[in-house]
């Protein structure tokens, strides 16, 4: 609640100035509220109503508008002041009114304008200047302690709907934008706040998401892949999967709502990579950052036309896709670049060998071991491995991770084994990702002490250890779809013991 001062209305105040174009706005604000109360009366008069309540206020609006008049003659420039040295707390009541119905009167014209039309972006941002100027100047100085004349209240109360006290999307179709740029594929990563499944807020915030933010993104122009995290439908561990989207996405949109420490955490990663970002919040959030200067959007949850949100989203994506290279965050525009150390390929080493026999029959465990011998951590691993078909004691292998085909080369049948490290699980991703940074092993097959992701038994004995002169075991490993190594050795190089 605000705290207001009790004063004696007729008490008059030293040392009141506004810039002209404050007061200008002031005037303004006194000319709605004149032009509401004669609405008001002519309500009055269909019902009969013989006499006007407002008659004391509208004479003295009357007089207060004549004596700024009298006031802004004195003021050849915008930025020159007007002295209200001497006012009373009376006719200030009236400029506090003034002003928030003049804010009130801009908003509505604001969202009006954006509903029925296509506003260029500086207009808006012309209309929210004057908006949030009105604003501040009520709630600074004098101003602040006083309570805006009770005909504000009145006029309020008769002509503005109450805002709903709950959660309310308004239900309305953004105008499809004609598509730019047809072969323009672009991805867009919302950070929001997203809570926990089955309560209120995670309902709200999917709603939000479905019914606001992906609208306006999908009815920009552009072919856009809208998502959150929780849409991320590929394997492995979310915060990595987060990064890589903060990173690599042509588009981030960060939702400020509650001011949630995640979304408020990925934001700056965002910016750390020198990429570009929009930010929104809600009517009921307050813009903490110091952002005069970077792309902010506001939407309603509550009951309110988000039209205006749309409009502006929509040039907002269109002027990042279009003007690439101009930065648009903190970092960026420091000219400070991250230090990455100089581009170098992966590198890797491979291990092989026999582990284990049994007493009975020599049963064998092949291992194949890939060491980082590089300067990052091994991304999107695959590797490919040929083995002898007749010397496996199992031919299928049908996880996600791990695929198997027979296929013959030279007369010689041998089981491929393709092995996808960002098809595991996001539990077993977990277990191995440290094996895949610099100086670590991770072993695809091997033994128990080694912690293989899977076993590869095999078998000798004097059957068949004899045609072993046939058979290569060779494999290819990948890493980001590149190539990197091409091997192999002669079966027989395998010991038997």
């Amino acid at each position: 609640m605000e705290e207001y001062v009790d004063v004696n209305e007729d008490q008059s105040v030293s040392h009141i100035f506004f810039h002209a174009s404050t007061f200008k706005l002031f005037q303004d604000g006194l000319q709605i509220l004149k032009e509401k109360i004669i609405a008001l009366e002519r309500q009055m008069a269909v019902f009969k109503v013989e006499k006007s309540p407002y008659v004391k206020e509208r004479t003295d609006i009357d007089r207060l508008i004549r004596w700024g008049e009298e006031k802004l003659k004195t003021a050849k420039f915008d930025y020159d002041d007007i002295d209200l040295d001497g006012i009373s707390y009376k006719t200030l009541r009236y400029l506090k009114g003034a002003a928030l119905i003049a804010a009130d009167h801009y908003e509505n014209q604001k969202i009006e304008l954006v509903n029925n039309s296509s506003l260029p972006l500086r207009m808006i941002q012309a209309i929210e200047a004057k908006i949030s100027l009105l604003k501040e100047k009520s709630r600074q100085g004098v101003l602040a302690k006083l309570k805006p004349a009770d005909i504000y209240i009145d006029v309020m109360k008769s002509t503005i709907n109450p805002p709903t006290s709950g959660f309310e999307i308004k239900n309305e179709e953004f105008p499809a934008t004609e598509v730019k740029d047809k072969q323009t594929e672009c991805t867009c990563f919302v950070i929001m706040p997203i809570g926990k499944k089955t309560t209120k807020e995670y309902e709200e915030n999917m709603a939000v998401f479905k019914n606001i933010i992906e609208k306006a993104v999908l009815n920009s122009g552009f072919k856009i892949k809208c998502y959150h995290s929780e849409l991320i439908n590929d394997p492995g561990a979310i915060p990595a999967q987060i990064i890589k989207s903060l990173a690599n996405d042509d588009i981030v949109i960060a939702d400020l709502r509650r001011s949630n420490l995640n979304v408020i955490w990925e934001l700056g990663v965002r910016h750390a990579f020198a990429k570009k970002s929009i930010m929104i919040y809600s009517q009921d959030t307050e813009a903490f950052f110091d952002t005069s200067s970077y792309r902010m959007a506001r939407y309603h949850t509550d009951g309110q036309s988000n039209f205006d949100f749309f409009y502006r989203i929509r040039d907002f994506i269109q002027h990042m896709i279009s003007n690439p290279d101009v930065p648009d965050n903190p970092v960026w525009e420091s000219g400070i670049k991250p230090r990455t150390p100089l581009h170098e390929g992966p590198k890797v080493e491979v291990s092989y060998d026999k582990l284990t026999l049994t007493e009975n029959r020599h049963d064998y465990s092949f291992s194949l071991g890939i060491r980082n011998t590089g300067k990052a951590a091994l991304i999107n691993l695959i590797v490919e491995l040929y083995f002898p078909a007749e010397y496996l004691e199992r031919h299928k292998w049908q996880y996600d991770h791990l695929r198997s085909e027979q296929i013959t080369e030279k007369a010689a049948k041998y089981i491929s084994l393709t092995f996808n490290y960002s098809a595991l699980s996001v539990e077993a991703q977990r277990i191995f990702e440290t094996s895949l940074l610099p100086g670590k092993t991770i072993w695809i097959f091997g033994a128990d002490e080694q912690r293989p992701i899977t076993k590869l038994p095999y078998f000798v004995d004097t059957n068949n250890w004899e045609h072993r002169h046939k058979y290569q075991v060779k494999w290819k490993i990948y890493i980001q779809g590149q190539l990197i190594v091409d091997g192999g050795i002669p079966f027989e190089s395998l010991q038997m013991f």
